[in-house]
């Protein structure tokens, strides 16, 4: 959905991203480092997406519901591997 000159996008992330995820911290979608804009419900993040990553990446070719290769922001996935540690489970 086109906000003004913004895109406005929202992806549906695994459990385990959404988790270590936080509104403006980042994900990655398709190799592009991006700001979460909101959480949403169910594992839900919305993404605003200025014209020039829109015109200049493989984010304005998405078409609603295809895949898309996500990645968690890497301090998420630190504290996440830090915590578990202290509780004995393992994580990759």
């Amino acid at each position: 959905m086109k906000d003004g000159e913004y895109w406005i996008m929202d992806f549906s992330v695994p459990a385990e991203v959404h988790a270590t995820t936080i509104e403006h911290g980042s994900i990655t979608l398709n190799g592009v480092s991006l700001t979460v804009s909101e959480l949403l419900p169910d594992s839900g993040v919305r993404i605003g997406i200025i014209p020039f990553t829109y015109g200049h990446t493989n984010l304005g070719r998405l078409t609603p519901g295809g895949p898309v290769n996500v990645e968690g922001d890497l301090i998420g996935k630190y504290i996440a591997r830090i915590l578990a540690g202290r509780s004995g489970e393992q994580v990759r």
